[in-house]
């Protein structure tokens, strides 16, 4: 009977300093690095079908882009727009916020999604003075900026198609 307990506390003891190898090992892990700049990909479109109505907002649709930024100072308190669209025709620019990403722990930077809605007043100018029963088709350029001043690569969206009404 003793020699059955002493071999439970040895496996016992074993289990132990596994699990305590494990968190050791957990812990020696390089956390991501990315560059000062922000990178972003485009993920997705939630439609490239959309209706325009002079005045009337009639349809909507949503981009997706992941992003990665190095000493993470993307968003800001201010007004300022971090965040460009352009539109293949006419270069149209459209201007969105990142929301505020807090500082405390970022030091070895972010990454994450971010959507940007746009209603009908985005992709109007290029379709409500066109005839009836028209369509246009656009792309959109995007591009972001961090605190710093530093623009990450551009990426583009899939053609969109605009029916006027």
């Amino acid at each position: 009977m003793v020699i059955k307990s002493k071999k439970m506390r040895d496996i016992k003891i074993l289990t132990i300093l596994f699990v305590c190898v494990l968190f050791v090992f957990n812990a020696c892990v390089d956390p991501p690095e990315y560059p000062e700049e922000p990178v972003i990909e485009f993920v997705s479109i939630s439609k490239t079908n959309v209706v325009s109505q002079f005045l009337q907002q009639e349809d909507s649709l949503a981009i997706t882009i992941s992003f990665t930024d190095g000493d993470g100072d993307l968003g800001n308190d201010d007004n300022s727009l971090d965040v460009m669209l352009i539109g293949s025709n006419f270069n149209d620019t459209s201007y969105f916020k990142l929301p505020v990403i807090p500082q405390q722990g970022v030091g070895n930077g972010i990454s994450g999604e971010a959507t940007f809605s746009m209603d009908e007043n985005y992709f109007c100018c290029l379709s409500c003075f066109a005839p009836v029963d028209e369509t246009n088709a656009q792309f959109y350029t995007i591009r972001i900026k961090d605190i710093a001043g530093n623009f990450s690569n551009p990426v583009v969206t899939p053609e969109i198609t605009i029916q006027c009404q």
